[in-house]
């Protein structure tokens, strides 16, 4: 049982008050009891990915460290569009649009559970704040697609200077997302249906959620199913 301590305070007005504050020792505290599962995610519309390359990083590197710009070359659209993709660790030798090859960063999908959330009529069920800390997802899934194109489009860097855009396009697009969750404070079937809804503002770029002028409707997806798998 709950205690409680007796503690002095002085008022404002010099009086001394007793205050008691609670022995929170004898409380038993829950657990979070960890569930894994694997959610099967289905895109509804292509995917455009967007990587800072190698080379764009080393040049962002050496402007900021004051080093000396590099004289410009000529721009290599298919070696630019393919290195905007997201490689798995290890397998960059692989051949260009070899199945395996290719995976998305884990934070989008977590994004998206996150907007999942930020669209239900009660917030207060759903605090974005405590509902980040619900579920994780755990890697970053490797992307099957059924067709993988490069794209060419316009951009603006700088001060809106026009500019080629070259990246990859993934049609006919799925991912298996293997995620943790705490079982004590949400379902798997909340679970699904707030990355269901999440995934209406999709992921990647040109997303219905992507920031102002640079939005599409790219990348969405639903959830197709889970496979549940074990807690502790």
């Amino acid at each position: 049982m709950a205690q409680t301590k007796a503690t002095a305070k002085t008022s404002s007005n010099g009086a001394s008050a007793v205050e008691t504050a609670p022995d929170i020792r004898g409380f038993e505290l829950p657990r979070p009891q960890i569930a894994r599962a694997t959610l099967h995610a289905v895109g509804i519309s292509p995917l455009i990915c967007h990587r800072w390359s190698e080379k764009a990083l080393k040049m962002l590197e050496d402007g900021q460290t004051g080093k000396a710009k590099a004289q410009k070359t000529a721009r290599v659209p298919e070696e630019e569009a393919y290195a905007a993709a997201y490689v798995v660790p290890g397998r960059e030798s692989w051949e260009h649009g070899k199945p395996g090859k290719y995976c998305f960063p884990a934070p989008a999908f977590k994004h998206a559970f996150l907007y999942g959330v930020s669209q239900l009529d009660d917030v207060k069920k759903f605090p974005k704040t405590k509902a980040t800390g619900w579920v994780f997802v755990d890697g970053d899934p490797i992307l099957k697609y059924d067709e993988m194109v490069l794209r060419s489009d316009t951009g603006r860097v700088g001060q809106g200077t026009s500019t080629m855009v070259y990246r990859p396009q993934f049609n006919g697009w799925s991912v298996d997302l293997d995620i943790s969750f705490n079982a004590n404070t949400i379902t798997a079937e909340q679970v699904v249906a707030l990355f269901d809804l999440g995934g209406t503002g999709g992921i990647g770029e040109w997303r219905p959620t992507s920031p102002k002028n640079k939005s599409g409707d790219f990348g969405r997806f639903t959830i197709e199913g889970i496979t549940v798998k074990r807690s502790r």
